[in-house]
């Protein structure tokens, strides 16, 4: 089971994608993945948080601030160190992995690259990916998301996630 979600920047992707994980980790369901939140300064983003959701480890993913042995894309300076260390930790052992988000940055890694391959039709996966990435990608569901829909989806999602668990 692979079941993506795309749509347009502030849409709900990554909210929508935390409460998955929260409900089902709720729920005794194994989760293993991470989320990549934004952080803000004076109401502007200024980088991503990356978060391991097995082990709650927590790193600076992305930052406009220069970081010791990080890659420059576009304004931001992403640590794949960090990244790799913390947020594909595990990976592979949950019940259910979640991912936020399978973009451009986090492509980066080329060890992420090698896991998503690994994923493909063998692991129940749920997963935002950018819009601009969405056709790479075979998922057996793929929804645009628009905001209105993000309370409904959530519920969608964790029932095709028990039935497919059962």
């Amino acid at each position: 089971m692979s079941i993506f979600i795309t749509g347009l920047p502030g849409c709900g992707k990554s909210t929508l994608i935390q409460k998955i994980a929260e409900r089902l980790n709720s729920e005794g369901v194994r989760v293993s993945g991470f989320v990549t939140p934004e952080f803000r300064k004076d109401n502007k983003r200024v980088g991503f948080r990356i978060i391991n959701l097995a082990t709650n480890e927590e790193g600076v993913f992305a930052s406009v601030k220069e970081m010791k042995e990080s890659k420059r894309f576009g304004k931001y300076f992403v640590n794949i160190k960090e990244f790799e260390e913390i947020g594909l930790k595990g990976i592979e052992n949950g019940e259910v992995i979640i991912i936020d988000e399978i973009g451009k940055m986090e492509l980066l890694s080329e060890k992420f690259r090698a896991i998503l391959e690994n994923l493909k039709n063998k692991k129940n996966l749920i997963a935002s990916v950018h819009r601009s990435l969405a056709n790479d990608f075979n998922a057996i569901d793929i929804t645009n998301l628009s905001f209105s829909e993000r309370e409904k989806l959530v519920n969608e999602i964790v029932e095709k996630v028990r039935k497919e668990l059962r």
